[in-house]
């Protein structure tokens, strides 16, 4: 058989969103289709322009719960990482993130159904950016120190244990966006 190019340059571009262990601890990934470099290290996710820009974006979850009644996150307990996919199990809920072509997806699953009543919370701080909610479906233009949107966090999807989706939303105040969704 001969060798297959088309399938050697789909490896070695699918590759490319592999995330890389740092020196000391942490990983990290280009997002060349995005233009993004991120980082992910100590329960935070940084994600900085590949090439020009004066911006730095943060992420990191600080809350779940149900209604007003929030949770901390807590730390980390373990991670797992494969290819362009991470895992970060924080206790009653896994905090997971995959790079590929379309970007930097960003998941929660939860494990236990947290306390209290109303809608699932999390909650998550982001620092070096500022959240402003857009439009009807409620993605969040994210806007860097020059006012200009840098980043847009969109197509919040949430599914139960059988796959059903569930009705969701974003939330902001001041640098805390919340994803609400119906309770589990």
């Amino acid at each position: 058989e001969g060798f297959d190019m088309a399938g050697a340059a789909r490896q070695i571009e699918a590759a490319e969103y592999h995330l890389s262990p740092m020196a000391g601890r942490g990983f990290t990934a280009p997002n060349r289709a995005q233009g993004l470099r991120t980082t992910w290290a100590g329960g935070s996710v940084t994600y900085v322009p590949r090439a020009e820009g004066d911006w730095t974006m943060t992420w990191t979850t600080t809350g779940l719960g149900r209604g007003a009644t929030l949770a901390p996150a807590g730390a980390v307990v373990s991670e797992t990482t494969k290819d362009g996919r991470i895992v970060w199990n924080r206790g009653g809920f896994d905090e997971w993130y995959i790079n590929d072509d379309r970007g930097v997806e960003q998941g929660f699953t939860v494990r236990q159904k947290p306390e209290g009543e109303g809608l699932l919370v999390v909650e998550g701080i982001l620092a070096g950016v500022t959240p402003v909610l857009q439009g009807p479906r409620g993605d969040i233009s994210l806007v860097g120190p020059g006012g200009a949107e840098v980043l847009r966090l969109k197509s919040l999807f949430v599914f139960d244990a059988f796959k059903r989706t569930l009705p969701s939303h974003f939330e902001v105040s001041g640098n805390t966006v919340r994803p609400k969704t119906s309770a589990v």
